[in-house]
């Protein structure tokens, strides 16, 4: 990929995966986009999991094109990289946050697919910074989608409190949303994890999708330019100084029980 084709002034956005099949070949594939104001975990990351869940209640196992297209598909005002990149994110400049996303084949008894992400994100200026954050399973990592997005939302109702924004009050509805959308993943995957020796091999697929998360009409009357111009990435003072680099999954440690029939009808799949 030529820089000039993307013009790489700004900093960009990088999802990468590395595909492996029942033989162990790797294929890899990688999309782009300038990093502002989207470009982070938070906006990121409810793709990766709503495509894991696709492929659990599909009953598929994953490839490169297939997590292409469902990653590069524009579903609102939230923008999804789209660009082919055939650099690695890991070693570029310009990419100050990378998604970095290994893919295997569904596990027999869970019918979840192997997944191991690593998110590198790094900032420069008077302070630079470099962060990695690892996350295993499916489970783990619509957790760690969650907490990103609980985080974002709390960021953006204090900038909308201090600037008075009701555009950035409806981009932190959305962040709430799409985090209770993660948490249901979650719980799933959860719940398969957990009672995969008492349940029959028939009912390995059986938890139902989550409800989709309603993404809001992208015209000046929704979210302005000038709400686009703050960037979400950018947290609050009080949000960056108290919430802990930890395992999002160890403050949301709960009982483990199946989901009742009830529970699971009640969820349904993110509209790709």
């Amino acid at each position: 990929m030529l820089r000039s084709e993307l013009r790489l002034s700004v900093p960009l956005f990088v999802a990468q995966a590395a595909v492996s099949n029942h033989t162990g070949l790797i294929a890899r594939t990688g999309l782009a986009m300038p990093a502002a104001p989207f470009g982070s975990p938070a906006w990121q990351l409810p793709a990766l999991v709503s495509y894991l869940h696709r492929l659990h209640q599909d009953e598929q196992d994953p490839s490169p094109e297939l997590w292409r297209s469902h990653t590069e598909r524009q579903t609102g005002p939230v923008p999804r990289p789209h660009i082919r990149y055939h650099a690695d994110g890991l070693h570029d400049p310009d990419a100050v946050c990378v998604l970095d996303i290994q893919l295997g084949p569904r596990d027999e008894a869970t019918g979840w697919p192997a997944a191991d992400l690593a998110v590198i994100e790094q900032e420069e200026g008077a302070c630079p910074f470099g962060r990695v954050t690892r996350r295993h399973g499916a489970e783990a990592i619509a957790a760690y989608a969650a907490e990103e997005l609980s985080a974002e939302h709390a960021a953006l109702m204090d900038r909308a409190r201090r600037h008075q924004d009701a555009a950035l009050g409806r981009l932190a509805g959305l962040a709430q949303r799409a985090a209770g959308w993660a948490d249901k993943v979650r719980a799933a995957a959860r719940a398969d994890a957990v009672h995969v020796p008492s349940r029959r091999p028939s009912s390995v697929h059986g938890s139902a999708a989550p409800r989709p998360v309603r993404i809001p009409d992208a015209g000046a009357s929704q979210v302005t330019p000038a709400a686009l111009s703050i960037s979400p990435r950018v947290r609050s003072e009080a949000a960056t100084r108290d919430r802990p680099l930890t395992n999002p999954t160890a403050a949301t440690k709960e009982t483990p029980r199946a989901l009742h029939r009830s529970d699971r009808a009640s969820i349904r799949p993110l509209r790709p």
